[in-house]
């Protein structure tokens, strides 16, 4: 308890945490953690954590990590230019996140006016024209629908044939 800072032992010391830390729960927690996990991660630390961790830090940290900046950091100019380089590489990042969202302001401000005004247009075109005249328009743009369906569905057919396989009946095709 000693080593822990002045702000925790502070913390500690509260009555509120005194009476928690004294009551039946906290008691049986301590308990459950010393009987059950305490062991197991102590063995699984020791048997495998210890040694995998130790061979990683030997064999890629220190020499791939530590080393370097430990040499780069030696040197005052050095340490100067990686310092301004990081900050060029913020700076960067900051303009570039802020073009970022400029540019998505103004793609989904289009996207949205242009939703807007095709709600509005076919608002505005089905209260001139009519409701019997939207209905055979509407049937007019399904028979399109249909037409360029079937033609894909020949068209389909047709390089299929054409590769020596023999197509089968799909569900754009009338009987």
């Amino acid at each position: 308890m000693d080593n822990l800072p002045e702000y925790l032992q502070s913390i500690l010391q509260h009555p509120t945490i005194q009476q928690f830390a004294s009551s039946p729960l906290a008691s049986n927690l301590a308990h459950l953690h010393a009987t059950y996990l305490n062991p197991s991660v102590a063995h699984i630390k020791e048997s495998y954590l210890d040694p995998s961790l130790a061979h990683l830090r030997l064999t890629y940290v220190d020499p791939f990590i530590v080393d370097p900046l430990a040499k780069m950091l030696a040197s005052v100019p050095d340490l100067a230019s990686v310092l301004v380089l990081v900050f060029i590489l913020f700076v960067s990042f900051k303009v570039l996140d802020y073009t970022r969202r400029a540019v998505m302001f103004w793609v989904w401000l289009t996207m949205r006016l242009a939703w807007w005004a095709t709600i509005i247009s076919v608002g505005l075109y089905m209260y001139h024209a009519g409701w019997p005249k939207v209905w055979r328009d509407l049937g007019a743009v399904f028979n399109i629908l249909v037409g360029l369906l079937e033609q894909f569905g020949h068209e389909l057919e047709e390089s299929t044939a054409r590769a020596g396989e023999r197509p089968s009946r799909g569900p754009w095709q009338r009987t």
